[in-house]
């Protein structure tokens, strides 16, 4: 499953605007800051102000699901070359049959 980021859901739940937001701040929130997804390059300075400016806990905006056994090794194999050509052949069988 992964990280999940909450920002949006915190900030619509404590009914805090992105501009309310960015004046706690004294900047501009990113355009990768507002999406439903972890920012990729997210640091703990930022996390940190973020939540100084919220008065949060890094776990108010920033979650992690293990992924189960099967996700994990659907993972490890989506980047085996041999197993992607037996799901090409595999799937080109059940279509004739």
């Amino acid at each position: 499953m992964g990280l999940h980021w909450h920002l949006n859901c915190y900030l619509k739940d404590h009914r805090i605007s992105y501009a309310d937001l960015e004046e706690r701040l004294g900047l501009t929130v990113a355009h990768d800051l507002r999406g439903e997804t972890p920012p990729i390059d997210l640091s703990l300075p930022v996390l940190a102000d973020l939540c100084q400016a919220l008065q949060c806990q890094p776990a108010d905006l920033l979650s992690f699901t293990p992924d189960t056994p099967a996700e994990t090794a659907e993972r490890n194999l989506s980047g085996d070359l041999f197993y992607q050509s037996f799901l090409s052949f595999k799937q080109g069988q059940d279509a004739e049959g």
